[in-house]
């Protein structure tokens, strides 16, 4: 959907709190903001798939095929088995570790640019974003250059809920493939690990030990899998997302490149204004909860929609208006409470990294289509673009007014 803002609004005005069907499966929609964090903190509501009501490829159809691996990650687990799994886990994401992967990303971003600087035209999407998540994440986890090109075509199924001209069938068969593919490449990885680890972070992992304990293979596939998809795909949407809303605000764009201190902050309120996640991995009701002054009987699914609680005029002041000057941005965007993203600092870091420097190189960046021409992935989880085409150093038209979008002019203007 190119834009569900005015629906998520519909909702939260109307009901935020509602019971809807997805794929014929019945599941309570939370659309607020306060009802939202309190779904992504309370412990009344729990993850383990053992407790949902339904098997988890009618739940959760984006999930078809990871049936067995879901559980043996952060993203699916409850106390105590997300305690240890979180433990062994942070133990090696530590923010040191994080803060030496500055410069690996400030080359891999200085190393794309350069290859930009004598071009009309880009793809912001597949030539610099999909790039910078793909290496970043691939470095990280010491998966060699040449093995790489694979991953994002192994991702994208397992993250998006329907394609063009596709059956439900043809689509569960590709994400089935693709999971395959990628497990069977990273438990072969893992195994080589072992026997010869390096300094890479799934090398720490499988050395990683809670007392006694350690990571489990499937765990550390599971693992692996969820740092993949999860600090891949999101990363990747988010610098698109973000870079798209400061081409529709060049007044905004101006202001961060005037001022590049305020750029932490501005990466704050990107995320709440046009985060990569729109609605959060299912919980269920481990008892009756009421929310809303609606009763959610025990034993119910329950989608809480990030996207929406981060434009509640209930907690933010004019909320459908980007600012990066906004002093305070509790966002959900990452989460909340024990599940709260693990990756947030590598996030921020490469997004604070790329989005600093394009603003940095191209002040007279513009957007090379018309934007009724941008399509977007076809998931209702997660919000990204499918190409961002850009011309760096402008079209060579007047400059548009500072908050209008400029965005109404077609290749041939240039």
């Amino acid at each position: 959907m190119s834009d569900p803002y005015a629906a998520y609004d519909y909702l939260r005005r109307t009901g935020p709190v509602r019971r809807v069907y997805r794929a014929g499966v019945p599941v309570w929609l939370v659309t607020s903001y306060d009802e939202v964090r309190l779904v992504l903190t309370d412990a009344r509501f729990v993850k383990e798939p053992a407790r949902w009501p339904v098997p988890i490829e009618e739940a959760d159809p984006g999930l078809g095929g990871l049936n067995r691996f879901v559980g043996k990650h952060l993203l699916y687990s409850d106390p105590p088995r997300h305690t240890r799994l979180r433990r062994l886990v942070s133990a090696t994401f530590t923010p040191r570790r994080v803060a030496g992967y500055e410069p690996m990303i400030r080359t891999v971003v200085d190393e794309l640019l350069k290859q930009f600087d004598a071009c009309d035209e880009i793809d912001l999407v597949g030539r610099f974003a999909v790039p910078i998540g793909t290496t970043v994440i691939c470095e990280m986890l010491g998966i060699p250059a040449a093995e790489r090109k694979d991953f994002r075509r192994w991702s994208l199924p397992l993250v998006s809920d329907h394609g063009p001209a596709r059956s439900s069938e043809e689509l569960a068969a590709g994400r089935r493939a693709a999971l395959d593919q990628l497990s069977e490449y990273l438990g072969a990885l893992i195994r080589h690990k072992r026997a010869r680890p390096t300094s890479d972070l799934l090398s720490a992992l499988i050395e990683a030990r809670d007392g006694d304990g350690r990571l489990s293979e499937p765990e550390l596939i599971a693992m692996a899998l969820l740092l993949l998809i999860a600090g891949h795909e999101t990363t990747v949407n988010f610098i698109g997302n973000a870079t798209l809303a400061l081409l529709d605000h060049p007044d905004q764009a101006e202001l961060l490149r005037r001022r590049p201190d305020l750029l932490p902050g501005a990466i704050e309120e990107l995320v709440r204004y046009e985060g990569s996640v729109m609605i959060c991995s299912l919980r269920v009701t481990g008892e009756p909860v009421e929310l809303a002054g609606v009763l959610i009987p025990e034993g119910e699914l329950v989608m809480a929609v990030v996207a929406a609680a981060d434009r509640d005029p209930d907690r933010f002041a004019d909320p459908q208006r980007l600012d990066v000057t906004r002093p305070s941005v509790p966002h959900l965007g990452f989460g909340a409470g024990i599940h709260y993203c693990v990756g947030a600092p590598l996030a921020r870091l490469q997004s604070r990294i790329a989005i600093g420097e394009l603003l940095r190189r191209y002040p007279r960046m513009e957007p090379a289509v018309p934007r009724h021409e941008l399509t977007w992935h076809p998931s209702i989880t997660l919000r990204g673009l499918n190409s961002l085409p850009v011309a760096p150093h402008g079209l060579g038209r007047p400059a548009a007014p500072a908050g209008r979008l400029a965005m109404g002019g077609a290749r041939g203007g240039r």
